[in-house]
């Protein structure tokens, strides 16, 4: 089978695959409901709170030390 042939052929099948691959939208059409919160809203919610509890920790910790030092 030639190059030409299998470019062809390439082409064709990932065309058919595109066809019935339903597509996600684009952000812009996605409309944005309050009442429904997805997961990932509330994943990143939860690691931002991790990060935050973290640096509270770690600033906690530093001004202690410094409070403790002769």
């Amino acid at each position: 089978m030639s190059h030409g042939a299998q470019t062809l052929r390439r082409t064709a099948i990932r065309r058919a695959l595109a066809r019935h691959r339903p597509r996600s939208p684009s952000w812009d059409q996605v409309e944005r409901n309050r009442r429904s919160i997805r997961l990932s809203d509330v994943i990143l919610g939860m690691l931002g709170l991790t990060l935050l509890g973290a640096l509270g920790i770690m600033a906690g910790a530093a001004l202690l030390g410094t409070a403790l030092a002769p």
